[in-house]
């Protein structure tokens, strides 16, 4: 499906936040609501989890071969050599938020975070003992910017992770 063939009628549709709340002349793209169908696969491992009532987040991962498949795509995209036994499988995106602020700062860092952001990027920064640095955008020609010289400003401000 290519992003022209999205009907926006049938999104507004859609019983999420995204498309609930707000008036039809605002996107909230802070949602992170997939507007594209799932893939066949997908559809059918969630069609089978229904069929037994299985919904919840799984405590801890069946063992699989994602680890070794991402470090092959990471190298033969990127020219990344990762070993697949230090690839931590997450089931939600939240847990990784804190895990990466948990690793690659201390408390009393500054973590640099881009708004407007996913308000869990700004839970994990302060729930960690961490504060926040927010770097907004900024109105330039061609619309919305980052604005890098605020960005470079925020490292000597204490900030020691950049959160993207």
């Amino acid at each position: 499906m290519n992003f022209d063939d999205i009907d926006i009628t049938e999104l507004r549709s859609r019983q999420g936040e995204k498309w609930q709340t707000y008036p039809s002349d605002v996107l909230a793209v802070w949602v992170a609501d997939m507007d594209f169908p799932p893939a066949e696969p997908i559809r059918r491992t969630l069609a089978q989890m229904l069929e037994v009532s299985d919904l919840g987040y799984p405590v801890n991962p069946q063992p699989s071969d994602l680890p070794t498949v991402f470090a092959e795509r990471a190298e033969r995209r990127y020219a990344w050599k990762v070993d697949p036994r230090q690839v931590e499988v997450m089931t939600e995106v939240v847990q990784g938020l804190y895990t990466g602020v948990l690793q690659f700062s201390e408390p009393g860092d500054g973590v640099v975070i881009q708004t407007p952001i996913y308000p869990p990027f700004l839970h994990a920064a302060a729930e960690t003992g961490r504060h926040a640095l927010t770097s907004g955008y900024v109105q330039g020609d061609a619309g919305f910017e980052i604005d890098f010289d605020q960005l470079a400003s925020l490292g000597s401000k204490g900030g020691r992770l950049f959160m993207l």
